[in-house]
C-alpha cells in the first residue's frame, strides 16, 4: 500500500497528470500564451489610458500611498538592498535604520528597478509598475490554470477574474496589494513535476 504524497497539490482533481502534458502542440500553447498576454495589456492600456497619457504628472489614485511607495521603489534602485546606507531612508531624522518603519517593497523592486533605471523618473516608475501588476497577475493564474487543466479557456478567464478582480480596484493606492503574482507562480512551482 502506497501513501498520498503530501507534496502533490493535485490530488483528488481527476486526470491532473493528463491534463497538464496538454494535448495541444507546444506552437499552439506558445501562441495562446502570446495572445493571452497581449489582450491582458491591452485590457491594462484601456483601463489605465489615463493614468498612461500622464505617466509623469498624475498619481494612481491619491497623494499619500501611491506616493510613499514610488519614494520606496526610488530608494529600492538607487541603494544596495539591506546595506547600512539602505536602511537609513531619510524619514524620522535623526532617527537611524528608518527603513526598517516602512514595508521595504523588496519584491516588487525586482520589477521596478530596471524601469526606474530606464525612465530616471520616479512617477512614471511607480504608475507603469501599478498598470503593470494587472497583466503580471492576469499571466500567472493563466500559468497556473493552463499547467492544471490543459485548457487554454479556463486559464485565460481564471488570468481575466484573478487580474482584473472589482478588488484590485480598490487598493490602487497599494502597489503591495496589487502585486499579488506572487502567489500563482508560488503554486506552479510547488507542483509536483511528473
Amino acid at each position: 500500500m502506497t501513501q498520498a504524497d503530501p507534496t502533490d497539490f493535485t490530488a483528488g482533481i481527476p486526470h491532473a497528470t493528463e491534463a497538464r502534458a496538454s494535448s495541444l502542440p507546444i506552437l499552439r500553447q506558445r501562441l495562446a500564451a502570446i495572445g493571452t498576454t497581449l489582450l491582458y495589456v491591452a485590457i491594462t492600456a484601456f483601463l489605465g489610458r489615463h493614468l498612461l497619457s500622464n505617466l509623469s504628472t498624475t498619481v494612481a489614485h491619491d497623494a499619500g500611498d501611491p506616493l510613499l511607495t514610488a519614494a520606496l521603489l526610488k530608494w529600492n534602485a538607487t541603494h544596495w538592498p539591506l546595506t547600512d546606507a539602505w536602511w537609513q531612508l531619510p524619514i524620522f531624522l535623526p532617527t537611524r535604520d528608518t527603513m526598517a518603519f516602512s514595508e521595504h517593497l523588496l519584491g516588487i523592486s525586482a520589477v521596478a528597478s530596471p524601469i526606474y533605471w530606464m525612465a530616471r523618473d520616479t512617477l512614471v516608475t511607480s504608475n507603469l509598475v501599478t498598470l503593470l501588476t494587472y497583466p503580471l497577475c492576469a499571466m500567472a493564474m493563466y500559468a497556473l490554470v493552463f499547467r492544471l487543466s490543459g485548457s487554454v479557456a479556463a486559464a485565460l478567464v481564471a488570468g481575466l477574474a484573478y487580474g482584473f478582480a472589482p478588488y484590485r480596484v480598490s487598493q490602487l493606492p497599494h502597489i503591495q496589494m496589487l502585486a499579488a503574482f506572487w502567489a500563482p507562480l508560488a503554486k506552479n512551482a510547488g507542483l509536483k513535476v511528473q
